[in-house]
């Protein structure tokens, strides 16, 4: 059984249903990915995540089914591949990593070696002053 591509067929079907059609749909294809956690895909959770969101912006909708579809899209987040890859690439990667120097570039830095600073002099001000003029 491929609940991913059977859930999208479905979800496609509900392109002009009210926004209690959309939930039921929705909320139906969501604990079957839930039971069955390899049949989940990136694709039916876009389409899902789209569904839901469309039942969040209608103005038919009502607070009860607004509310239902934001907790559908807060159990959808834990089931998303995506997501749950990052995660897992996040604890492979949180090794401390020693610090040589220090992150803020805008702090002060020691001039580089041979350099010698600008004195201005009264020449640079009088000639400034003449360009200006």
């Amino acid at each position: 059984m491929n609940i991913a591509s059977n859930g999208r067929l479905a979800l496609r079907a509900t392109a002009g249903a009210p926004p209690a059609e959309k939930i039921l749909r929705c909320r139906k294809i969501l604990i079957d990915l839930e039971n069955h956690p390899e049949e989940t895909s990136i694709r039916v959770i876009q389409d899902l995540r789209m569904v839901l969101r469309s039942v969040q912006k209608s103005e038919t909708a009502n607070a009860e089914q607004i509310t239902q579809s934001g907790d559908l899209l807060l159990r959808l987040k834990k089931i998303d591949p995506r997501r749950l890859k990052r995660i897992a690439n996040q604890n492979d990667e949180d090794e401390p990593v020693a610090v040589t120097e220090p992150n803020n570039l805008s702090g002060h830095r020691p001039p580089a070696d041979g350099y010698a600073p600008r004195v201005l002099t009264e020449q640079f001000w009088a000639d400034l002053a003449a360009r200006c003029r």
